[in-house]
This record gives structure tokens, C-alpha cells and sequence, in this order.
């Protein structure tokens, strides 16, 4: 399974997966993502706790900002220190009349060298508000 397609899998299993009563203490987790300069939309972001548990997840919008959601309608992310894993977005433009004249051909995707900064955060008990670079 391709990278993509685990990052998105996992996504929707941590929205998707029922509330419970039950939550670890979580805090808010925010920020913004840029590309030399610009806000990027659309980007994937997975926080997942270095010392175990369900990894929150977040998507940019339009002006490159985020919200880390650690279930559906329950934002935030575990207190604590987390690895971040980065997904760019791929295109929405169509393929050309010759592109898909040619099957082998599909849509082109982001960059495959964008690389996320930092590549760690802490989720403090008062929220945390991050900027990432790519």
C-alpha cells in the first residue's frame, strides 16, 4: 500500500472511530503550513504520540491552517511529544485530451521533495500553536 493511501486510511480510521468517554488529556493543536512563503491547502498532517497512543490528524485549508482532530468532533491531540508525518496534496486539474488518450498516464502529483519542519512538536496542557515550513 502506497504512502498516500496509508496516511488517508488511517485518517479516516481516527474520524471515523466512535467517541468515547474515555479520552487521554488532550490539548489543542494548531497552526499554519507554508511553501516558500505561501500558504499550501490541502496538505495532510498525522501527529502521532512518541510515547504511544492514537495519533491525531489535521488537513490544511485554503490559507495553509490547521486543526489537529483526535476523533471526529473531538479536536486536539494527546499532551505531549509527537512525531509529524506530512502528505502534500496531489492536483485537481483534469488531464488533457492527450493524457487520457494515454492510460499509463495519470494526473500529476506534488513534488516528492517536500520536507516538513520541524518534524516534532509538544503538545502543551494550554494548546500549542505551530508553523511549519515545507
Amino acid at each position: 500500500m502506497n504512502s498516500r493511501v496509508g496516511l488517508f486510511v488511517s485518517l479516516a480510521a481516527v474520524l471515523f472511530t466512535g467517541c468515547g468517554s474515555d479520552l487521554p488529556p488532550l490539548a489543542p493543536l494548531t497552526g499554519k503550513i507554508t511553501a516558500d512563503g505561501k500558504p499550501y491547502a490541502n496538505g495532510s498532517l498525522m501527529f502521532s504520540p512518541v510515547a504511544g497512543g492514537r495519533p491525531s490528524v489535521a488537513k490544511t485549508d485554503e490559507n495553509g491552517e490547521f486543526e489537529a482532530m483526535y476523533q471526529l468532533n473531538v479536536p486536539g491531540a494527546i499532551i505531549g511529544k509527537h512525531t509529524v508525518m506530512f502528505e502534500a496534496a496531489g492536483s485537481d486539474e483534469p488531464l488533457s485530451e492527450e493524457d487520457e488518450m494515454n492510460l499509463h498516464k495519470r494526473n500529476p502529483g506534488p513534488p516528492k521533495d517536500l520536507k516538513i519542519n520541524p518534524k516534532e512538536v509538544e503538545v502543551l496542557e494550554d494548546g500549542t500553536v505551530v508553523n511549519f515550513t515545507l
